[in-house]
């Protein structure tokens, strides 16, 4: 996002401007077998709303030209491929704690009750944290929960 923007992250893998999702990234990985294993690769899906976004979505979307901020494609490229690479950069010499750091800082949700959608189970309750390995940490009226997946929503003032 460009500077002065009011970019914040949505766990787990959002990124929003005014409240909206401009962007979000998925991840998939293969092989490795067990549960601390290492994935023989993974591949990284990034999209970004730069011109449109789609409006028949459950969470509220935007674009970057809709929000001040007009980027052609290749440029928009050229600038997230050297971003990229240098929060990898930091993430290989010196480990997860400074990108979790900045995650937080920039994490509009956390101290605030949020709705995490489970595959099985809908749970509520305040978001403390991240954890060492960017599981969101869920403070619910039965105690604190360690959340690895899920979509998080915000509750929305009753009309009533």
């Amino acid at each position: 996002a460009q500077p002065g923007t009011d970019a914040q992250t949505k766990w787990p893998n959002d990124l929003l401007i005014s409240g909206r999702k401009v962007a979000g990234i998925l991840l998939e990985a293969q092989g490795g077998a067990g549960p601390d294993a290492v994935p023989d690769f993974v591949i990284v899906g990034v999209g970004v709303n730069l011109m449109s976004y789609p409006e028949d979505v459950e969470f509220p979307a935007t674009a970057l030209i809709d929000e001040g901020t007009t980027v052609m494609p290749p440029e928009f490229l050229e600038g997230f491929a050297k971003h990229f690479l240098a929060w990898t950069r930091i993430w290989v010499d010196e480990g997860f704690e400074r990108l979790r750091k900045n995650w937080v800082w920039r994490c509009g949700q956390v101290g605030k009750e949020v709705e995490v959608r489970l595959a099985n189970e809908t749970l509520t309750g305040t978001f403390k944290d991240l954890d060492e390995c960017g599981a969101l940490i869920l403070e619910t009226a039965d105690g604190m929960r360690t959340i690895t997946a899920g979509d998080v929503y915000f509750p929305q003032p009753s009309d009533a």
